[in-house]
């Protein structure tokens, strides 16, 4: 059995979602995904904009 792909774009949106649930904790949630936390505030806001999370 083979691992699923993931795009970049999709570990974006993933994130966003689960920071958006009640409870999140960002902080842990930009350790989990390897990035730091101004990158996920920047995340959040963009998708909170309704702009893409794709930076290309």
């Amino acid at each position: 059995m083979a691992w699923r792909a993931r795009s970049v774009v999709d570990e974006r949106l993933e994130f966003c979602r689960l920071a958006g649930l009640e409870g999140a904790n960002v902080s842990a949630l930009c350790e989990r995904f390897g990035i730091s936390r101004q990158t996920g505030y920047v995340w959040l806001k963009r998708f909170a904009a309704g702009e893409a999370v794709d930076d290309r």
